[in-house]
């Protein structure tokens, strides 16, 4: 739900925080004040379309900010578009200047406007004037009948989902093989052939390194065999290791009886003697063993290159290489029964086309079934809210093409006027009766409708008395269990509030702006009198308000 709304330098405003809390909240003021800006502003950062002429300084940036708390659906929507949410809070935020652009950020990160819109229609819909609306997208129309009717067609409902995947699936895998016999052919004989090359070289796992390990030794043979014989002669010639090391142990052997420490330096040094002559049978035996053939060199040569060869073709090592085989068999046996699989895949997706029709066609059927009750409830709704001669219904058509919802196109008709004939909402309504129509239908769908803020705004356009205490109420009814923001001139509507916020318009330093302030028991008690007598507040109107505001108190507890 919304928590606070941060608007500075937009419209009539210069710097305003305004905090919401859950159930009803109503915002009432002066005509002028500024109560539609707020909602404006509200539908500016859901990504509303920006008016430059909005800006109040247009040599400052207009900042409207917006925190939400959100559920786990809502954050899963922000992780698939890659934003974080920091424990269910999200601050939705739109900068604007005068040259026209504007910034859209989800927790401080930029995003594009798309983004914005489907995260916004998850978690408010704005009824009214505001382009940000659902009940004008038919796109939308569907998924509340579907809401309505989903005791009868939930599981129906994803059965086709599941069915419309597999079509998908079937088809993706048919456009990827969907090869002419030449085209199989052509693969065929590149497959085959690459295969027979890596079949031939018969590699083994590993190899690549002990032949690398084979031929640097043998490129570096006269090197080697310098060296180790070097260090043999260091250690055995007459004045080398070996021989100095011998007269050494013979000079400390000499005067070791004269000294235990001597004695214990010798047997060091006699192990160490012992040690070098080890090592030197070791070298000699290295030395003696180190063999060179031109011949043998070439061959490690000629392996280590069709190596090299196959890793530039098929991978960067032998174990890729193999990989690679393995799929070319695979590859290799499917392209020898293509024709077959192609058949397969056919013949599958016809079944599954077949299972899909038959469940599109019951789903159908229950939504024709479940609208005849949806389209009577709302019209009980809109008599009780004053459209009285208003005629609703869901016009359900077949699509042209399977969809992950079925083959159904639903749209909601609408007559406001006897004698008129049903068409589209958007074509009709006003903003006052879109809302109570929306009003009528959140009614009617109650908890199942997931989103958590509803804004309506000129819901009271064109009612009165009895209707508007009808449509107070009513609006409280959906506030248990929904956030519901309402822009009203009705004291029959505003008393029915769980937090009522007045807004008014003053002149500071020849600067015209607006504000917002939360009203107490007694600074309500005068703001509904002047909803209802007008700027003059009589000890009559005073007592009218009270009798509203304990009546609607009492509606409230008996509720």
């Amino acid at each position: 739900m919304l928590l606070e709304l941060y608007i500075e330098n937009f419209v009539l405003i210069d710097k305003l925080t305004i905090p919401f809390d859950k159930g009803f909240n109503v915002l009432t003021g002066e005509t002028g004040a500024g109560k539609s800006i707020l909602l404006g502003a509200l539908d500016l950062i859901l990504g509303g379309k920006f008016n430059k002429d909005s800006i109040k300084d247009s040599l400052k940036k207009a900042v409207i900010q917006g925190t939400f708390s959100v559920d786990e659906m809502a954050e899963t929507v922000l992780h698939q578009h890659g934003v974080d949410s920091d424990e269910g809070l999200v601050m939705l935020s739109r900068e604007m200047y005068a040259s026209g652009r504007s910034i859209l950020r989800i927790n401080g990160r930029m995003v594009p406007k798309s983004i914005v819109s489907a995260f916004g229609n998850i978690i408010v819909d704005i009824h009214g004037q505001h382009e940000h609306q659902s009940l004008l997208r038919s796109a939308t129309h569907i998924k509340m009948l579907d809401m309505y009717a989903d005791q009868s067609i939930g599981h129906l409902l994803n059965d086709v989902h599941e069915s419309y995947k597999k079509i998908g699936l079937i088809k993706n895998e048919l456009d990827m093989i969907d090869l002419t016999p030449e085209q199989v052919q052509r693969e065929l004989e590149l497959v085959q052939y690459q295969l027979d090359e890596i079949q031939k070289a018969a590699l083994e796992d590993g190899e690549d390194e002990a032949i690398e390990a084979r031929l640097s030794y043998l490129k570096n043979f006269e090197q080697i065999h310098t060296v180790m014989n070097g260090a043999h002669e260091a250690i055995s010639d007459e004045r080398g290791i070996y021989s100095e090391l011998s007269r050494l142990l013979r000079s400390l052997t000499s005067v070791e009886a004269y000294d235990e420490r001597i004695k214990s330096l010798r047997e060091e040094l006699e192990t160490v003697y012992y040690s070098v002559e080890n090592l030197n049978s070791e070298i000699r035996a290295y030395a003696e063993g180190v063999e060179y053939s031109p011949e043998v060199l070439q061959e490690v040569e000629e392996r280590f290159n069709v190596m090299n060869d196959l890793k530039r073709k098929y991978g960067q090592s032998i174990t890729e290489i193999l990989e690679y085989a393995d799929n070319l068999e695979s590859r290799l046996d499917e392209l020898t029964h293509h024709s077959e699989h192609v058949d397969k895949l056919k013949s599958a997706l016809s079944q599954e086309e077949n299972h899909f029709d038959a469940l599109a066609e019951r789903l159908t059927e229950k939504r024709i079934k479940a609208a005849r009750t949806f389209d009577e409830s709302i019209m009980k709704e809109l008599f009780e809210l004053n459209m009285k001669d208003a005629r609703f219904s869901t016009s359900i058509t077949p699509t042209e093409s399977r969809r992950m919802d079925g083959m159904d196109s639903v749209e909601f008709l609408i007559s406001t006027n006897m004698g008129q004939e049903l068409r589209p909402l958007r074509k009709v309504v006003s903003g006052g009766e879109l809302s109570r129509i929306m009003l009528s239908i959140k009614l009617i769908l109650g908890k199942l409708d997931e989103v958590p803020t509803l804004v309506f705004d000129e819901v009271d356009t064109g009612i009165s008395g009895i209707t508007a205490s009808i449509v107070g109420e009513k609006l409280q009814k959906i506030a248990d269990t929904h956030q519901v923001l309402c822009v009203t001139h009705l004291p029959q509507i505003a008393v029915m509030a769980d937090q009522h916020l007045f807004i008014e318009k003053h002149t500071e330093a020849q600067n015209t702006v607006s504000s917002v302030r939360p009203l107490d028991y007694d600074s309500r008690i005068l703001e509904i009198g002047r909803l209802i007598g007008g700027d003059v507040i009589t000890d009559t109107t005073r007592v009218h308000a009270i009798e509203l505001i304990e009546q609607a108190h009492k509606k409230k507890l008996s509720s």
